[in-house]
């Protein structure tokens, strides 16, 4: 009897040192899938963020799956539950992850529109794994001398959530990541097309950044500043969908989409790295509605440009919205007396033969939305932006244009013409014409400053990407992660 006991009591011991090392080993199983339940609900988070940008995906926020959307203020929040993934074997036997997405402004937390208007958002996903076996810790953090105290670390909900207080009926881990997300718009490129993209002429595509004294010269490109942050690319999938000559420099990032470019010439200065299989979104900018019902009113005072004209900014943001038929005679768009600041719309309807010269005065920003055939300003005088900062101007080309007509033509350079271009053209369904004026071939004084979206790209001129401005025009074309934590609460 006493030898069954002595065999009892040490199997019992074994059996009790087992059991809680084995609930241990689970714990850690479920405390890990935890983390991948919670990683997978992040990107969901994104994947539905990028959906609202990308024609011909599945609905964003789709709220028949599941997707709930409050409003508090000036917060939109969308908050998800995945289904539930059940599981056999060890670890856990459940997992399953609630997703938060909000676009904080001026709330709780510090509001996530950043200086150009653009608005960020924070994804927060809780995953949820289901521990079976009793509502008790393991030996770990206990008895063991040689353990890890990873107990201490895992916060375990055996009784009740630790964040809601409430009862549970089975134990489970929770783990939370937290993505911030950031919009990436059409300006993020020095060069992006939907189809074809051809550089020629020996030219040269570069960055600096107008905002940094080491990177820029009084704001504007300075060459021995060079950065190499020029990016460009096509969706185009064909072998000549990006097409670049011998003898041109890029100083950056170049990309298609499945059209394998090889870079024969070596252009892509190092680090410079070259992918072809990326696709950007190219949303159609549609047409202006201002006149209609709940949409600004149009300023009639002038409706086309036959003879040299002015327009100028008012301080009532409501006068500053124009429709126009052509541009076919100088225009300058300026300021009003005692206005220091403010922003010219302008929908020009026909530009068939806009020929017209344009002057933009300093503190004046402009938007031309383009809806007709040819955009092409005077040759000359061109587009003379007294900003020279490419964050101040912006030709859209709007709709799904299925015309004939040649485009978007910019020149710079020539004998008394605008030496430089600063400004972005996102006008993802129509030709875009960079080049130096006249049989002018390259000229080391005149050059494109800005972003450049289009359908067919034809570059002939050297292109200087202006980071600071990058990003701040044009509509959102993707989201990306710019960071990523565990929550350790």
């Amino acid at each position: 009897m006493i030898t069954l006991a002595t065999l009892a009591l040490a199997g019992a011991t074994v059996l009790f040192g087992i059991s809680r090392r084995y609930q241990g080993n689970t714990q850690a199983q479920g405390w890990q899938e935890a983390l991948f339940a919670a990683e997978a609900g992040a990107d969901i988070g994104l994947a539905n963020l990028r959906w609202t940008v990308v024609s011909g995906s599945p609905t964003a926020f789709d709220s028949s799956l599941g997707w709930v959307t409050t409003t508090s203020g000036s917060n939109t929040t969308y908050t998800y539950t995945t289904p539930t993934v059940v599981q056999t074997g060890e670890g856990s036997v459940e997992t399953w992850s609630v997703v938060t997405i909000d676009a904080p402004t001026t709330t709780t937390p510090a509001g996530l529109k950043d200086t150009k208007g653009k608005q960020w958002y924070r994804i927060r996903s809780t995953g949820h794994a289901r521990l079976p076996g009793l509502k008790r810790v393991s030996i770990d953090a206990l008895l063991d001398t040689n353990a890890r105290h990873n107990n201490s670390l895992r916060k375990l909900n055996l009784i009740r959530d630790r964040t809601t207080g409430a009862q549970l009926a089975i134990p489970e881990a929770t783990r939370t990541v937290e993505a911030i997300v950031q919009p990436k718009t059409s300006s993020g490129w020095a060069l992006l097309a939907r189809t074809t993209l051809t550089i020629m002429g020996a030219q040269t595509i570069d960055s600096y950044d107008s905002s940094d004294s080491t990177k820029s010269t009084n704001g504007l490109y300075d060459a021995t500043k060079r950065q190499k942050n020029a990016s460009i690319a096509t969706n185009g999938s064909a072998a000549t969908a990006l097409t670049v000559g011998l003898g041109e420099k890029v100083y950056g990032n170049a990309a298609t989409n499945g059209g394998n470019f090889n870079d024969p010439h070596k252009t892509i200065q190092a680090p410079g790295t070259i992918d072809n299989s990326t696709n950007t979104a190219l949303p159609v900018i549609p047409d202006p509605t201002w006149g209609s019902s709940g949409s600004p009113s149009i300023n009639a005072s002038v409706t086309t440009v036959t003879t040299s004209n002015t327009i100028s900014a008012d301080s009532d943001s409501t006068q500053n919205y124009y429709k126009l038929t052509d541009i076919n005679a100088p225009l300058t768009i300026d300021l009003k007396a005692g206005v220091t600041s403010g922003t010219v719309n302008i929908w020009l309807t026909n530009g068939a033969t806009t020929s017209g010269s344009i002057t933009i005065a300093k503190g004046v920003k402009v938007n031309i939305y383009f809806t007709g055939d040819t955009f092409h300003p005077n040759n000359t005088n061109s587009i003379n932006n007294l900003n020279k900062d490419p964050s101040t101007f912006t030709i859209y080309g709007t709709g799904t244009y299925a015309g004939s007509g040649p485009g978007i033509d910019i020149h710079v350079g020539g004998t008394g013409g605008v030496q430089n271009f600063y400004g972005t053209v996102y006008a993802p369904y129509r030709l875009i014409n960079l080049r130096y004026d006249g049989s002018t071939n390259n000229d080391p004084n005149s050059a494109h400053h800005g972003s450049f979206v289009g359908n067919v790209i034809k570059n002939y001129s050297s292109v200087h990407y202006d980071e600071a401005a990058g990003g701040g025009t044009g509509p959102v074309v993707d989201y990306s992660r710019v960071s990523y934590v565990e929550d350790p609460r």
